[in-house]
């Protein structure tokens, strides 16, 4: 559903920005929260293709990053003006990257999400990955979002080379939608 301009638009909102559907998943008071003037969208269709998280856990010029600003710059980048980048990202491995226009949900926000919101037509990768002690070792896991029992749930893999869907966030300005 397509809304004015002028109507406040609510968590759980479907919006079409840039010619694709998204959910509204946060706003400046809830959800993802977004920054003033903005609100925080999240994919609703798999449009963006698929990739892997790539050889490490770290986030920054992880493959995953660069298809996210593949994305912005490419797909989106007649839309930039109507795009607030984010400043850094949290619940990641290593380095921040700085000022990214699109980014994957981090493990945490995807969890807060309606399950409704969190549903997709295949697995998708979150920002997250994190060093894990175990008792022969340790592993170094990337955290998905599993669609494959009915109610999807956040899990962890170990880093492959295994490809899964890219479904981007990011922060729009309230007049674009």
């Amino acid at each position: 559903t397509a809304f004015a301009a002028d109507q406040q638009h609510q968590v759980g909102d479907t919006v079409d920005f840039a010619g694709y559907d998204w959910y509204i998943i946060g706003t400046e008071t809830e959800g993802v929260t977004a920054p003033e003037g903005c609100y925080t969208l999240f994919a609703k269709n798999n449009d963006f293709g698929d990739t892997a998280f790539g050889n490490s856990i770290d986030y920054k010029d992880s493959t995953l990053q660069q298809k996210m600003e593949g994305i912005a710059n490419d797909t989106l980048s007649a839309y930039k003006n109507s795009i607030v980048a984010r400043t850094t990202l949290d619940d990641i491995s290593g380095e921040s990257p700085t000022d990214q226009l699109l980014w994957p949900l981090s493990k945490g926000e995807v969890e807060i999400l309606d399950s409704s919101m969190q549903k997709f037509g295949s697995n998708y990768l979150t920002r997250t990955g994190e060093y894990i002690s175990t008792l022969g070792g340790h592993l170094n896991v990337v955290y998905y979002v599993d669609v494959d029992p009915t109610v999807p749930k956040v899990n962890s893999s170990v880093i492959d080379t295994a490809y899964s869907s890219i479904r981007p966030a990011l922060y729009v300005k309230a007049e674009a939608l």
